[in-house]
């Protein structure tokens, strides 16, 4: 239990990261833009590869490595007893609650993203005549240094 708790907690972390920077406090070049994106994805990544596995590869380990012979049994080498194993079973959890973690990630990142352009693209717009049309952006400031 204690091993998919802490499994739990590693996958709560990356499902509240983002993969997208949207907290511009002011209008960017897209030159910057990508740059800044770029550098989310990255940190990100470093993030899942570097610090996620490890934690979670330890976070196991720590809490199977007392149990020795049975169904937890970490150092198992016949192939055929691990996979009826309840470790092979757990561990099968462990990868889904990873998967869930990374689209969660990448679904809340979009979501997040999409409501970012809505919010920054928001216009208003009055048709009085075919050759008189008025825009107005809902949002004044965001366009001020454009």
């Amino acid at each position: 239990i204690g091993a998919l708790q802490r499994v739990r907690t590693e996958c709560l972390k990356v499902s509240a990261m983002s993969l997208l920077h949207t907290a511009f406090l002011k209008s960017v070049r897209l030159e910057e833009f990508e740059t800044v994106q770029q550098q989310a994805l990255a940190l990100v990544s470093v993030h899942l590869r570097d610090a996620w596995l490890p934690a979670l590869k330890s976070g196991i380990r720590a809490n199977l490595k007392d149990v020795g012979k049975g169904w937890f049994n970490l150092a198992e080498s016949d192939e055929r007893v691990y996979s009826v194993s309840k470790l092979a079973k757990m561990l099968h959890l462990v990868g889904l609650m990873m998967q869930d973690s990374v689209v969660d990630l990448a679904e809340d990142s979009l979501e997040g993203y999409a409501q970012f352009i809505e919010a920054h693209s928001a216009f208003e717009v009055h048709v009085r005549a075919v050759d008189d049309v008025r825009v107005r952006p809902l949002h004044p400031a965001d366009f001020e240094n454009v």
